[in-house]
């Protein structure tokens, strides 16, 4: 049996982390450029549920790897209608937003470094260890 080499689970987990990443950093991007609107609500993505989920299917040998599959992109970004900054209704706190910008941004690089390490030690055994 003949297996396809790039269609491994654990590529494949990381891969929707990178996902779930990107889409993160764009929501957040989003209430950073939305900070002086007024009545603006911010948005968050479910982002460590989904995580979870997909990491414990994986683990159970069940289901699906991919957390966006049940769920569509909408379901998965929720508003944050219950706070105010501001007496405009705005709730952005940019200060806020910039840390979790940080924070994603480390937790994509991490997982992308996950990823590039893996397909060279892939290359590094089609290359006959390097011989």
């Amino acid at each position: 049996m003949i297996r396809n080499i790039f269609n491994i689970p654990a590529i494949r987990l990381m891969e929707k982390g990178l996902d779930l990443s990107a889409l993160r950093h764009r929501i957040i991007s989003e209430n950073i450029a939305n900070s002086e609107t007024p009545g603006y609500k911010k948005k968050e993505v479910s982002f460590s549920g989904l995580l979870e989920d997909a990491l414990a299917n994986y683990s159970n040998g069940i289901g699906t790897t991919d957390p966006l599959a049940k769920n569509k992109q909408e379901d998965v970004i929720r508003e944050i209608k219950t706070t105010s900054m501001r007496n405009d209704g705005n709730n952005v706190d940019v200060d806020e937003e910039m840390v979790k910008l940080a924070q994603n941004t480390l937790y994509y690089q991490a997982l992308s470094q996950q990823v590039g390490a893996h397909f060279a030690l892939l290359k590094t055994v089609i290359n006959g260890g390097g011989r």
